[in-house]
């Protein structure tokens, strides 16, 4: 009965006492005595007593007490049901939500990238930026804010620098743990143990080591200054400089013949790099005299000033002392690479229309004999007799080449060839210290240090030689890293091949809609998409042992590098520049890269003569192809870039080429006036986002962005479940993951242009407001800046 009573007190009840019972007891016992003698009582009496017990019962605590129970098990059963149902909708949820993201660790780590480089993850001004205003800062806030800078030029820094710098720190780790455990180096082959010499090599050069180098140079010519008695031919001096890759006054070499549909190697003639770095670094610079270099006009030109800080810098190694005459000749070396410059096409603001070669042969060419003898140049460079119907394609073309013949002939005096032969020496020494870098004592901007910085953009010695190892031993570093990376490097490489044949599906069902092509010429333009070739990160060539073995004959006395790393890099890259040129006439090696590229550079590139999209290892262990991430990942990044390189097989230049690279007309109908008039809509946008330049190089690059993401996103949807997976933690959905992911590509701290590329910013907003697909997945209302009404398309 205690029992009972708790129940109303617990339920907030009113409170009963003991007198209460005995009162109910009372109550129910009157209650029951009325009702036997009823049976004695007229009916108006049962009426009224039946009315008083019902109060009465009504009234009692126990009633009171049979009600608040009934309530409870209602309340009861319907709690039980809605924790039911609760369940029931919980366990729904969490299945869909479990089936539909992705939650492995590579998911997590990808999903907090995508976190960290973004607005989200920023200060809190930047929390509120919306993406349908600026996707670029949306997708990239966070990173400009957190990345660490670690390129020399820290305006150029960029996510694919850092990701450079990322695969650089990988390799350096594989390096120490080799070096310092001789069983494992036990187990190399000897082309894979030369790589990882040449990087010991490196590594370990001191101050000392690269001036002694200088200085070995330095006597073995004589010195720097030619005397009256040197009566040395150019010729002669300009081998000298080969020998050691050092090319001034214009560059010899053999490349595709793109006319030759044997895929044979031809005789060329390119423009040789300046002091400076940059053919356009002179263009902005008025004409100039030896007088004003030495009267003070040009101090405050920084050209100047670097050059000349330059050529003190290495006066001081050599032991020269700075005399007049030394002045004087540092000012006739920087004059003539100033004039030798000018001759360039890029300069020429005059020309209309892209750059002609001209084709022409060394016999035609014997008629500047007595500026320079072509033919005796080849014969000892090369070693072999060269006919006088040897063909010779100048790639600047025919102007070009009459502009340099001119400026030769301004020096065909005697005191004129002096200045010649010191500058072709001067340029040796100086590229000599570059490749060292190790001359500069100090690391203040100027002099050596800033032309330093221009050739290598690095300022991590580490990655100094990773980049040279690339250079002197592409292939038997290839092999290494396969060797040590096969695993992972092997899934990335199988990812890569099925992304890239997504791509090209996606590609020619592209070409084959399109009514920008023309009949005439869609089935040249689709068999030429079937062709290119994808090569992602090692080169055949690194698995073919007469080609590696070939390698390894260049690379002077095998293992021995115990000569000075300045010595010892340059005449290495000498012997790869002789042997190419020597070629000239043979069959292209199709294993290798084109001599242009190679595996370890940090772009990708397009090769018009080979019609293959060359992918650098350095970036195919990293986000942008990392088969244990989220598809959405490789398509973004990976399957964006190849899109962006098939893209510029049928630009303006691509366009000229066929299917196997040979030299022909690919639009013969009206495919390329509908391709022109399609442009006109992606200038207006680009200039309204403040691209001013308006070169077709620029609009190459602008317009296979443009096609790329969408194509990427098509391909990537493509895929059906790996499609639908989203990434855990994080609040977007995955159509609007792999447009964070595509825009995260370009986040950089440069503000500027670089090269034929647009800045990053504009490759973000420019092919995303192109983008339907986009402004759904953001639900960016028609007219705002991420979804103008106005969009520009191509295919």
């Amino acid at each position: 009965m205690s029992g009972l009573l708790l129940m109303p007190v617990q339920y907030g009840a009113p409170s009963t006492s003991y007198q209460d019972d005995e009162s109910l007891c009372s109550s129910r016992q009157g209650l029951i005595r009325s009702q036997r003698s009823s049976t004695s009582t007229t009916p108006e009496e049962r009426t009224a007593l039946k009315r008083d017990a019902e109060s009465t019962y009504q009234d009692s605590p126990f009633t009171s007490l049979r009600l608040s129970r009934k309530r409870l098990l209602i309340f009861t059963l319907v709690l039980i049901s809605l924790l039911v149902l609760s369940s029931l909708f919980t366990a729904i949820t969490m299945h869909s939500l479990s089936s539909s993201t992705c939650t492995s660790l590579s998911c997590v780590t990808a999903a907090e990238t995508l976190r960290r480089k973004s607005a989200a993850s920023a200060a809190p001004k930047n929390h509120s930026i919306s993406p349908c205003d600026d996707f670029y800062e949306y997708a990239c806030a966070g990173w400009d804010e957190s990345t660490r800078i670690r390129a020399a030029r820290g305006s150029d820094w960029n996510v694919l620098l850092e990701t450079s710098f990322n695969t650089h720190d990988k390799i350096t780790s594989m390096f120490g743990r080799l070096m310092v455990n001789p069983l494992a180096m036990k187990d190399l082959t000897k082309y894979q143990l030369q790589a990882l010499t040449t990087y010991a090599t490196c590594m370990r050069e001191s101050i000392e080591d690269a001036t002694e180098a200088l200085l070995q140079v330095y006597k073995e010519f004589g010195g720097w200054l030619s005397t009256a008695q040197d009566q040395t031919p150019i010729e002669e001096s300009l081998l000298s400089a080969y020998r050691t890759n050092a090319v001034s006054l214009f560059n010899i070499n053999a490349q595709i013949d793109a006319k030759d549909i044997r895929s044979h190697t031809v005789l060329t003639m390119e423009e040789a790099v300046p002091f400076i770095g940059s053919p356009s670094v002179y263009g902005a610079m008025p004409a100039f005299s030896v007088n004003d270099l030495l009267s003070g006009r040009l101090d405050k030109h920084w050209v100047k000033s670097v050059l000349f800080a330059a050529g003190h810098e290495l006066g001081q190694q050599l032991g020269m002392h700075e005399t007049t005459e030394f002045r004087e000749a540092l000012a006739q070396a920087v004059l003539l690479d100033y004039k030798i410059t000018r001759c360039s096409p890029s300069l020429d603001l005059e020309r209309s229309g892209p750059v002609v070669q001209w084709r022409t042969t060394v016999g035609e060419l014997r008629t500047f004999d007595d500026l320079f003898d072509f033919r005796y140049f080849l014969k000892i460079f090369i070693g072999r007799e060269v006919s006088a119907r040897t063909e010779i394609v100048i790639g600047p073309g025919r102007e070009y080449f009459m502009k340099l013949m001119t400026v030769l002939r301004e020096y065909s005096t005697p005191e004129g060839q002096k200045i010649i032969r010191d500058y072709i020496k001067f340029k040796q020494l100086f590229l000599l210290s570059i490749h060292s870098g190790k001359l500069v004592q100090s690391k203040e901007l100027g002099g050596l240090e800033t032309l330093r910085i221009l050739y290598t953009g690095d300022d991590d010695r580490s990655v100094q030689c990773i980049n040279r190892v690339g250079m002197a031993n592409q292939l038997g570093f290839a092999s290494l890293l396969e060797r040590y990376w096969a695993p992972h490097l092997q899934e990335n490489m199988d990812n890569a091949r099925k992304i890239g044949e997504s791509m090209r599906r996606e590609y020619i069902d592209a070409l084959r809609k399109s009514t920008v092509i023309d009949e005439a010429d869609r089935a040249a333009m689709i068999d030429k998409a079937e062709r290119i070739r994808i090569r992602v990160a090692v080169p055949e060539a690194a698995r073919d042992v007469d080609s590696l073995e070939e390698e390894y004959s260049m690379i002077p006395n095998g293992n021995d590098t115990t000569r000075p790393w300045a010595i010892f890099f340059t005449t290495v890259m000498g012997n790869r520049h002789w042997k190419r040129t020597a070629d000239f006439g043979k069959p292209v090696n199709r294993n290798e890269w084109p001599v242009d590229t190679n595996p370890f550079n940090h772009n990708v590139h397009y090769n018009y003569e080979t019609n293959s999209i060359l992918f650098p290892i350095i970036w195919s262990l990293e986000q942008y192809l990392d088969s244990r991430l989220s598809s959405l990942f490789s398509f973004a990044g990976f399957g964006s870039i190849i899109g962006h390189e098939m893209t510029h097989a049928f630009d303006f230049k691509g366009r000229n080429f066929g299917s196997t690279g040979v030299d022909r007309n690919l639009t013969v109908g009206r495919t390329s006036r509908n391709f022109e008039a399609k442009q006109q809509c992606f200038l207006d946008q680009y200039t309204e986002l403040g691209e001013l330049r308006i070169t077709e190089d620029v609009l190459a690059e602008n317009l296979a962005d443009n096609v790329a993401i969408r194509l990427a996103y098509k391909a990537w949807k493509a895929q059906d479940e790996l499609a639908k997976k989203r990434l855990p933690g994080v609040d977007l959905t995955s159509d609007q993951a792999f447009f964070t992911a595509y825009a995260q590509n370009w986040c950089s701290v440069s503000k500027g242009a670089s090269g034929t590329h647009s800045v990053g910013k504009l490759r973000v907003l420019g092919p995303l407001q192109n983008s339907r697909h986009f402004a759904e997945a953001f639900s960016c209302p028609i007219g705002s800046p991420m979804n103008p009404a106005k969009k520009c398309s191509l295919w």
